[in-house]
């Protein structure tokens, strides 16, 4: 619905200003209102569905990998903190319920929306339109160029989430073995020096990762 604006546009500009007639003024408000409300219309089945998609297949992958957690042995548990696999699933399992819901409508409507902007463009000017064309290679190139690096980043950046939402989690659940043992200060200070070695590999804001594991705790 989006590639039919610009022909409404179009239409607009060369009949109703350089024309300059107001006839199908009414016929054109109605076509535009009718389309605006199957737009809406629309939206909101793709959204609803996409939306209930995406929290149908968290909760699947979430209780699967709680089933899956209680049967593994104890020294998996001695390897891996509570913390760490608290981020891991649900950082992991809410990533692939994205993938799989707003991701996928998003390369629908999006592929879909190209698709009729090429076909209109195509239809107004077909020259103008091979110039475009010709640009989409290298639009091509430059975002796979800049994808794998986005992706490679987007790791470190979760397992950094990982790893500090482990500490944080650690220092809430000993909270009173920690106030008992009068130990705050040395538990503050460990954990700051280890955010600072994890964080010294990558050029990322240690406000940044803080801020994304406080809210994974939430």
């Amino acid at each position: 619905m989006d590639s039919c604006y610009p022909l409404f546009n179009q239409y607009a500009l060369n009949h109703y200003v350089g024309e300059k007639t107001l006839d199908t003024l009414g016929l054109f408000i109605m076509l535009y209102i009718g389309i605006l409300i199957v737009q809406v219309t629309l939206n909101f089945i793709s959204v609803f569905w996409v939306s209930k998609t995406e929290l149908d297949l968290n909760r699947d992958l979430r209780n699967t990998s709680f089933n899956h957690l209680q049967e593994l042995s104890f020294a998996y548990f001695n390897q891996n903190n509570v913390g760490y696999i608290h981020a891991r699933v649900m950082s992991d399992s809410g990533k692939i319920g994205e993938l799989m819901s707003w991701r996928m409508m998003d390369v629908v409507w999006n592929g879909s929306y190209i698709l009729f902007v090429m076909i209109n463009m195509v239809r107004i000017s077909w020259r103008l339109a091979c110039m475009v064309f010709v640009l989409v290679p290298f639009a091509i190139f430059i975002i796979a160029f800049f994808q794998k690096r986005l992706v490679k980043l987007n790791r470190h950046i979760r397992e950094l989430n990982s790893q500090i939402t482990s500490d944080f989690n650690e220092g809430i659940t000993g909270a009173k073995s920690i106030k008992t043992m009068v130990i705050e200060n040395i538990i503050g200070d460990g954990f700051k020096k280890r955010i600072q070695n994890r964080c010294a590999k990558y050029p990322y804001k240690l406000h940044d990762i803080k801020h994304s594991s406080i809210l994974q705790l939430r």
